[in-house]
């Protein structure tokens, strides 16, 4: 079991390493300028020796004058490498981490979107954010300060031989006991701060979910339910947090025993021989100044080796991240291009989010080009996963959907969503300008198109009226933004992407009643020609829909036109009863 975690961690230094190619030159620039650093030391407590036989025993005080200078110039070389070593793996480091968080985000946008819906986003954040940083941490103190104090180590140690090796044997015999409570530790290191993390992504769910819904806290007063709910996660991540620094500190009264055990050793039997004339003071005075010295740099290695099991914890997780296949194949290299949807058909479907419960159940059905379907029914019934299928968020369970008789699993992704624009019940604002937020339905658009894409969403009037214009700024989630203003926002997004294809998930839903009747007119230019899927529940965008299908329990229940389905005693005509018949139609004459 060891040896297997040995070559874990070894693999992903391994892993690590590719990383750092591409700044080779900068790394290897630390790493050298850390082996005259750690020399220094080792040098010092080498040449104190003969430097104060010199002086003492033979009285050649003059040389005390070189002692200044030399302690000068010792410092400023010392400053000068310590400057290039640590700049240099930092910079590197940092480039580092900047690699595989791009790398994340890569993979990140590349999961399906089953993934997100499944995935809290505190764990999100945690993996795709916070763990990188501590890869960081691999190069600055892994790789930097291990090479560093163990080469300190190596030199002092090279100097406590030269001047006793018996002494330095017994000494190193004393200090080597370390290694037990460094490895015992180091497990259970790893092991908190698994659990640790496991906490941080709690908290954070819980933030998010705070930021998010902030107007049921308020309006539910819920505020001191949810801070109680808080203030235990943050009482478990400070106790998760502190046992980790219980765990990683107790190595330093363990460092500080054998450490004085080991000089009160050398004290001890080199004041013996000193006073029987087998070593002289300088020697002691040497032999003692390496071993104080040595002292700092097997403290330092200890620590690195208990944050060592944190970093390999975190390296675990990016890795798993790095190494994680979307359950969905969304590659295009071997797949078939669309250049216009003709037809969408959906071949026995059926669709589970969880094992053993359907969603959708064995669904038949074909729709050609400049069809207006609209899908109805009871919440929760399988009307968006319907829909979602079509550009391929998720694949059936079974069966098939095809797109001009093609399974959709053969078709390129990028080709097929290109034809496809959606306007979602809760539409997406993002943090920066209106004209920026219009553009991302096609990046490319001039001014004069963003202008009759705003028109299109009867948001021009509004946009005009605006201090800045298009440059207005959109606040994060376009909390700047009413719930109708975003909701034409997105429909001019639609405009603009001018897609054959359009899903409208409840997109009128935010409007009042007189924005509502200006977008249903402007979705009758928009219609001409192309596929449409409605998704109502204001069943007032329905009248003009060439088939109207109840979807109910993942089945369609009802299928038909508007006449058609009140003509019948069934749950079309109870749910339109329920509404006003006064409510804007959608006409398309």
């Amino acid at each position: 079991m060891k040896l297997a975690a040995v070559r874990r961690d070894f693999t992903f230094l391994k892993r690590l390493i590719a990383y750092i190619k591409p700044y080779k030159t900068r790394f290897l620039i630390g790493m050298i300028a850390s082996i005259p650093l750690s020399a220094l030391e080792g040098a010092a407590a080498y040449m104190l020796g003969p430097f104060a036989d010199s002086i003492i025993q033979h009285h050649e005080y003059e040389k005390l004058m070189w002692l200044p200078p030399a302690v000068l110039v010792a410092g400023l070389l010392q400053g000068v490498l310590y400057y290039i070593s640590e700049y240099c793996t930092t910079y590197v480091g940092n480039r580092i981490t900047l690699d595989i968080r791009t790398d994340l985000f890569q993979k990140l946008t590349s999961m399906e979107y089953l993934y997100f819906k499944r995935t809290p986003s505190g764990d999100i954040i945690t993996r795709y954010f916070n763990d990188p940083v501590q890869i960081q941490t691999t190069i600055v103190l892994v790789l930097h300060s291990f090479l560093l104090n163990t080469l300190q180590i190596v030199f002092l140690t090279t100097v406590l031989l030269l001047n006793n090796w018996l002494y330095a044997l017994v000494c190193l015999l004393v200090i080597s006991m370390i290694v037990i409570p460094i490895d015992q530790l180091s497990k259970k290191i790893r092991r908190l701060d698994h659990h640790s993390r496991q906490i941080t992504a709690q908290v954070l769910n819980l933030l998010n979910d705070t930021v998010l819904g902030i107007r049921e806290i308020k309006s539910y007063r819920l505020k001191p339910y949810v801070d109680k709910q808080y203030g235990r996660g943050m009482q478990r991540y400070f106790h998760a947090s502190m046992n980790i620094t219980k765990a990683e500190f107790t190595l330093r009264p363990i460092l500080s025993m054998i450490g004085a055990v080991a000089l009160a050793l050398i004290l001890a039997f080199g004041g013996y021989q000193v006073q029987n004339g087998q070593m002289s003071i300088g020697s002691l005075l040497s032999f003692a100044l390496a071993l104080m010295l040595l002292y700092r740099p097997i403290k330092a290695v200890g620590q690195i080796s208990g944050k060592f099991q944190r970093i390999m914890a975190a390296c675990e997780r990016v890795y798993e991240k790095l190494d994680e296949t979307p359950a969905m194949d969304e590659s295009d290299e071997t797949k078939q291009s669309v250049d216009r949807i003709e037809t969408v058909a959906f071949d026995h479907v059926s669709f589970e989010y969880e094992s053993n419960q359907p969603v959708l159940k064995d669904i038949n059905l074909t729709f050609s080009a400049g069809t207006v379907v609209a899908l109805v029914g009871p919440s929760g019934g399988g009307k968006s996963t319907l829909v979602d299928l079509i550009p391929r968020f998720m694949d059936p369970t079974q069966g098939r959907v095809l797109i001009n008789g093609i399974d959709a699993k053969q078709v390129s992704v990028q080709s097929l969503r290109q034809h496809i624009a959606i306007v979602s019940q809760k539409p997406m604002a993002f943090s920066g300008t209106i004209r920026e937020n219009v553009l991302l339905g096609r990046l490319e658009a001039t001014e004069e198109e963003v202008w009759q894409a705003l028109k299109g969403a009867c948001l021009d009037d509004w946009v005009r009226d605006l201090p800045d214009g298009l440059d207005t700024q959109v606040t994060e989630g376009g909390g700047s933004l009413s719930g109708g203003q975003q909701q034409r926002l997105a429909i001019a997004r639609a405009f603009l992407k001018d897609a054959p294809l359009l899903i409208l998930d409840e997109a009128t839903s935010a409007l009042d009643n007189e924005s509502e009747r200006k977008v249903q007119q402007a979705l009758f230019n928009l219609v001409q020609g192309r596929t449409v899927f409605i998704i109502a529940h204001r069943l007032s965008s329905t009248h003009a829909a060439d088939q109207i299908l109840v979807v109910q329990n993942g089945q369609i229940t009802e299928s038909g036109t508007h006449p058609e389905l009140m003509a019948q005693e069934g749950i079309y005509q109870r749910l339109y009863t329920l509404q006003f018949r006064d409510e804007p139609e959608f006409s398309r004459s």
